[in-house]
């Protein structure tokens, strides 16, 4: 009987390490979604910039002509 009491023991030992995996598992997969999505989302939102075709900054030394080129790129993301 001491032998089943210490079989049981080893199973449960088992049992949980089984469990731990299976929720390492679970919570890698979960990860991997959510990864998918906000890579998909940013391919989403790259695409619609491209779309509105933006005008290239060219580095001017003009602090307003960079101002403005950043106002312009807003300006045709909010529509």
């Amino acid at each position: 009987m001491a032998e089943s009491g210490n079989e049981f023991n080893g199973n449960a030992g088992v049992i949980l390490a089984i469990q731990d995996m299976a929720s390492a598992i679970r919570e890698n997969s979960n990860q991997d979604c959510r990864r998918e999505t906000e890579e998909e989302q940013v391919m989403k939102i790259q695409g619609q910039f491209r779309k509105t075709k933006p005008t290239i900054f060219k580095g001017e030394p003009n602090p307003m002509a960079a101002e403005e080129w950043l106002r312009q790129i807003k300006i045709k993301m909010d529509n």
